[in-house]
């Protein structure tokens, strides 16, 4: 895979997208940033990093005769994949909450955004970008944000830690093609954070419930157990609250 180092810009994923338009790229291409100023989350929220500190990078992968009704697996073997990478430096307590933060415990320490280019029903490509907080600290107003120092006690090679995290993503990437999906949701569904746990949810209209989590549809939205019924969720529908850190369990 072609990687482009770069020092400080706005995001790796903006940056990706369109060096990969205007080039017309055909082939895996990733790009390192040592420093992101307007890095791209989740719910359009922006994914704060302190320079020089923590793995902030974009890969581009193209897909052929790729189906978007499955574009959810992508997001699931990028989350995989990033997981399984990390296991090797023991992070305590590891998971992946829906739909692809990863999870120390109860604290966040890495997020993924995948952004897919979609014609008619097929998916050509992707470009998948991922933000792991590595040697940081502290973290203002992100009381549930945390790095791999912080739940170590160890100071990590940022630069290895991204090889790391690359050499397990292109091998996972191998399961898209062979479209292989039950693998991809027993893998999946074996470490997503909280399934089966008693859990506080927020929906949309502020409304709060209590719930277990099933599954993840192949969709992406996310099935819970309320009461005696199963109901199912998408992305901007419901959001978890994450337990207090000094709290028990709630059976």
């Amino acid at each position: 895979m072609r990687l482009i180092k770069v020092d400080a810009i706005a995001s790796t994923q903006t940056f990706l997208s369109d060096y990969v338009r205007i080039h017309k790229i055909g082939d895996p291409i990733c790009v390192l940033a040592h420093t992101q100023t307007a890095g791209k989350g989740q719910r359009s929220s922006q994914w704060v990093a302190e320079a020089g500190k923590n793995a902030t990078f974009s890969v581009f992968y193209p897909l052929t005769q790729f189906l978007s009704d499955n574009q959810f697996y992508i997001s699931k073997v990028v989350a995989i994949a990033t997981y399984e990478a990390l296991r090797r430096y023991d992070i305590p307590k590891l998971s992946i909450k829906w739909p692809n933060d990863i999870m120390s415990g109860n604290n966040k320490i890495g997020g993924i955004l995948i952004e897919n280019s979609v014609k008619g029903k097929w998916i050509e490509g992707t470009c998948i970008g991922i933000g792991i907080n590595v040697n940081q600290e502290k973290f203002i107003n992100l009381p549930y944000a945390s790095s791999l120092r912080n739940q170590t006690s160890q100071i990590f090679d940022i630069e290895e830690v991204c090889r790391t995290i690359l050499q397990s993503l292109t091998a996972k990437l191998s399961l898209l093609e062979k479209q292989d999906w039950n693998a991809i949701d027993r893998s999946y569904h074996t470490v997503l954070y909280r399934k089966g746990k008693k859990t506080l949810f927020r929906m949309t209209s502020q409304q709060d419930l209590y719930g277990r989590i099933q599954k993840v549809l192949p969709n992406g939205r996310l099935v819970i157990c309320i009461g005696q019924g199963l109901r199912d969720f998408g992305l901007k529908e419901i959001q978890m609250i994450l337990p207090d850190k000094n709290q028990k369990e709630i059976h």
